[in-house]
């Protein structure tokens, strides 16, 4: 078993990247964000970002996603934008 990304598993699965499983350059990742709408309170954005962290950095939460065959990644408001720019411009 393998995944169709450039990580392996984290806690233990007998999973490989699919470079290290015989699969050089093949790589399939989707990504998630939470989204909030335009105008929305400083102060709310800022309490469901530090929320969101709290979960995504939790122990359990990490562990969960592991056994999907997952990971997940907490990213700041500006590190977020960033990244989601660099996407839509991929």
């Amino acid at each position: 078993m393998g995944r169709a990304g450039s990580r392996g598993g984290e806690v233990g699965l007998l999973q490989k990247a699919s470079a290290e499983a015989g699969l050089p350059g093949y790589e399939v990742e989707s990504w998630f964000a939470v989204l909030a709408p335009a105008k929305t309170p400083p102060e709310v954005v800022n309490r469901l970002s530090a929320e969101l962290r709290k979960i995504v950095e939790s122990e359990a939460f990490r562990k969960k996603v592991d056994e999907q065959g997952a990971f997940a990644t907490y990213m700041d408001l500006p590190t977020l934008a960033k990244f989601v720019d660099q996407e839509l411009a991929a």
